[in-house]
């Protein structure tokens, strides 16, 4: 039985255990799971090219790949709940808004985003019974705009795996606002797993669009580097040999090349 096929059971025996039905279909030699709310493109590492974009019908679809699949499964999974509707509804009037640090953004973000932690200076949480259940981050920079615009930037949002605080993002980001009154809010949604709904809702305008981003993934650690973001030893040993352009250098060192589906970019004026 090959790895490809072992992951991608794997993924189908596991929200199949959540009470998610689905249905099996092929295209380009991808295989997309077909669910009631969302569809789901199940990539290998071997792809080369996603030279499609599957839209049989008006559901959403997501790009999972398999490296995401073996790093964050337990994102993967409170996602694929939160699109059926399965998760635990917290509505956000019974939160508390608070400041939190950087370990406690950090560790939250880790365990409960997609795309696990990135470094930010403004860090707020809502709290349920002392504990913390949704987490937002921003940057703040100034715009050549007119003097005195800040602009910031929407970082990272989650909620706690398995859970869906109902308002609990426009509560952050109100928070945030008032707290530190930038002139606009802008931030850029991942198209493998959104269409931006969510920002849409609260008054976010979709400005522009990404094409296709390459990332470079470690087959062992199964960590997403960006070529300029790949780790200072690696370049080390890189640069002390001179047989391999940096890209064969890395295919024979363990990593492979992927790619996403481009980025969306929205902002709130204020």
């Amino acid at each position: 039985m090959s790895e490809s096929f072992n992951w991608q059971q794997d993924f189908c025996t596991s929200i199949e255990n959540l009470g998610i039905n689905y249905a099996l279909k092929k295209q380009n030699e991808c295989l997309i799971v077909c669910t009631e709310f969302v569809n789901v493109v199940l990539l290998d590492l071997d792809l080369e090219k996603l030279n499609f974009r599957f839209e049989e019908n008006t559901l959403q679809t997501v790009y999972l790949w398999q490296d995401i699949w073996h790093s964050r499964k337990e994102q993967v999974l409170s996602r694929m709940q939160s699109f059926a509707g399965l998760n635990k509804k917290i509505h956000g009037r019974k939160t508390k808004l608070q400041l939190i640090n950087q370990k406690q953004a950090a560790d939250f973000l880790n365990k409960n985003h997609l795309q696990s932690n990135a470094r930010a200076k403004y860090k707020c949480g809502l709290m349920l019974d002392n504990e913390l259940i949704a987490v937002a981050t921003f940057n703040m920079r100034p715009m050549n705009i007119r003097e005195g615009y800040q602009s910031a930037e929407l970082i990272r949002f989650a909620n706690k795996n398995g859970c869906s605080v109902v308002g609990g993002f426009s509560k952050l980001l109100q928070f945030f606002i008032k707290t530190y009154q930038p002139n606009d809010v802008m931030s850029y949604v991942d198209n493998d797993w959104s269409r931006g709904n969510s920002y849409l809702k609260i008054g976010f305008k979709h400005v522009s669009d990404k094409d296709a981003a390459e990332l470079w993934v470690d087959t062992i650690s199964n960590e997403r580097y960006f070529l300029h973001r790949i780790p200072k030893a690696i370049k080390q040993q890189f640069e002390g040999q001179d047989e391999l352009n940096f890209e064969d250098f890395l295919i024979q060192n363990h990593f492979k090349k992927v790619f996403n589906t481009g980025s969306s970019k929205y902002i709130l004026y204020l």
